[in-house]
């Protein structure tokens, strides 16, 4: 065996069998009883009883090669002490383990690695005085049993099982669709996910409902929510964030938030790979261990062959922190390229199983060594790699298409305002009670006139010679105007107007040239161009985009958007 590790004892040294203490078993030792003799140095009163009436180990598979030996005095000792057990049988030294009991209930066991094991005795140095009883777990039965179990463990796992993660909430969900927001997928499906609209903007959740990492591509959207730190993996998070990617573990939440203008999209991905890869070649491993010590008697339970359990992935998770807290594992699993030799040295060797397991590390530590079981571990570790390599690959897409009422007066479109589009006629006006009010600057012969109704903020520009409708305007400005595309609105900065219509040909007139010494933007497209007026500002306030939308002037056919330029229509 390959570890002396005890939890609850005082952990003094971590060793292998093929390099014992120079002193494990040098000079002399005394005989105090039940075949137990201790080494030079040791207290006087140092006695060895048997105890017949003590709870047995409960460990499976193991039988007991002396019988519980009750040492006193019980308690801790100044200095160590070397203890030599005689053995009742000639065995192998790896099939020998040894069980101390300081609490002296059948949950107190512990096992130990002796540090020696020859000419029929076994010695372990220790600090500590209790009950004791040197055990023997045939090594070929030990390596068999881990090798079906992980077996089992992998046929399982690489399955398509889920974790048992909740559906996440997302209010506004039937109004994000009212407002022609919608979501699809293609590809595997690793993800819950919701769409809905909170504080005014759309925004997307989504959960892992695998039982191993996922990565998510997002560039272009805003984490705006990152997983909670419930499993105090911190490593994880400081590793995995980013403004375009994050690896969600089992059971993780993640919001996105997002802008999009008119008949736009946007997507995300996700994928197994990499990162992800690596960490869960790590839970895997440890998931494995937990296991592996259940089938021996020291594991605390199965984690589930089926779909995981949350209260189950925190015991995993426990682990994992533990592993992420040695160095080498670390670095190890924040390789981008898995390397699965890297993750066996740094994450599961006798050390590093000791610090994450304690004394339950000492059965495991001796198989992590031990050339069929070490080489099963690998092998199952590289065909989990080219299993999963790859997978879970999936698109995830939001589009926006609005969904607008034509009663709605206070929106503005490309190809009009409300209820008033730019395919209408002076004949559908007057239907509708709209009436010529001529042109103010040209009475005679105006190639336009004005059609209005009492009451509505809204006119229309009319060609006088085909009655085509020319523009909508805001005659009556109205300060409720929005745009379609991106919400823009008086109080709206230049910046945001830029970015909402991205994609748009967008002419600044900020020499003004706007009409009547002010300055504005025509946003066109090929439907129509709408124009928006802009406060005063310095050339910083327009060059920065800090100057805000003062008007929403209306909307026109290409070429004829409304302004702030009088011509009388």
């Amino acid at each position: 065996m390959v570890a002396l590790a005890a939890s609850g004892l005082t952990v003094w040294q971590l060793t292998s069998p093929s390099n014992p203490p120079e002193d494990a078993a040098s000079g002399s030792f005394r005989d105090i009883g039940s075949g137990v003799s201790v080494s030079d140095g040791a207290p006087p009163s140092m006695k060895a009883a048997p105890d017949d009436q003590a709870a047995k180990p409960t460990f499976t598979g193991t039988e007991s090669l002396n019988g519980v030996v009750h040492l006193t005095p019980d308690g801790d000792l100044p200095a160590p002490v070397t203890l030599r057990f005689a053995l009742n049988r000639q065995v192998e030294a790896a099939d020998v383990v040894i069980a101390v009991n300081r609490i002296g209930t059948a949950e107190g066991w512990e096992l130990v690695a002796p540090s020696k094991v020859e000419g029929g005795f076994a010695y372990v140095t220790t600090y500590h005085l209790s009950r004791w009883d040197p055990l023997i777990r045939p090594f070929t039965d030990l390596v068999d049993t881990v090798k079906t179990e992980l077996k089992k463990s992998f046929d399982t796992l690489t399955g398509d099982a889920f974790a048992e993660a909740e559906q996440p909430k997302c209010a506004g969900e039937r109004d994000a669709r009212a407002r022609g927001y919608s979501i699809g997928t293609k590809g595997s499906d690793p993800l819950h996910w919701c769409l809905g609209i909170e504080n005014g903007k759309p925004i997307v959740r989504i959960v892992d409902k695998r039982r191993y990492p996922i990565l998510v591509n997002h560039a272009g959207l805003t984490v705006a929510e990152r997983p909670k730190d419930r499993f105090a993996l911190q490593w994880v998070a400081q590793q995995s964030f980013s403004d375009k990617r994050t690896a969600l573990m089992p059971f993780d939440q993640a919001g996105l938030t997002f802008q999009l203008g008119s008949e736009q999209n946007i997507s995300f991905t996700t994928e197994y790979d990499g990162f992800a890869e690596s960490l869960y070649q790590l839970e895997f491993g440890l998931t494995s261990l937990i296991n592996i010590l259940t089938r021996f008697g020291a594991g605390g339970g199965t984690i589930s062959n089926g779909a995981l359990k949350i209260s189950e992935y925190d015991r995993v998770v426990e682990k994992m922190a533990k592993a992420l807290g040695i160095k080498e594992c670390a670095a190890a699993v924040d390789q981008r390229t898995p390397d699965v030799g890297a993750i066996l040295k740094g994450c599961f060797s006798p050390a590093a199983l000791a610090e994450v397991f304690g004394w339950r590390g000492v059965l495991l530590g001796a198989v992590m060594v031990a050339g069929p079981a070490a080489e099963f571990f690998r092998s199952q570790f590289e065909t989990l790699r080219d299993l999963l390599g790859g997978r879970d690959r999936k698109t995830v897409t939001i589009g926006y298409r609005p969904k607008v009422s034509d009663q709605d007066p206070h929106v503005v479109r490309f190809d009009g305002v409300g209820p008033l589009n730019l395919a209408l006629t002076a004949n559908d006006l007057r239907e509708r009670g709209y009436t010529d009010q001529g042109n103010a600057y040209d009475q005679n012969s105006p190639s336009c006139v004005r059609y209005a109704k009492d009451g509505q903020s809204l006119s229309a520009s009319v060609e006088a010679k085909t009655g085509r409708v020319l523009a909508v305007r805001n005659f009556g400005g109205d300060q409720t105007l929005r745009t379609q595309v991106g919400g823009i609105r008086v109080g709206s900065t230049l910046a945001e107007l830029r970015k909402a219509f991205a994609g748009y040909t967008i002419d600044e007139q900020l020499d003004l040239d706007f009409g009547q010494g002010s300055n504005g933007v025509v946003v066109s497209s090929a439907k129509g161009a709408i124009g928006f007026g802009l406060e005063n500002g310095s050339q910083n306030d327009y060059t920065a985009g800090r100057a805000k939308v003062s008007y929403v002037a209306g909307v026109g056919l290409p070429g004829h958007a409304p302004t702030n330029r009088e011509d009388g229509c």
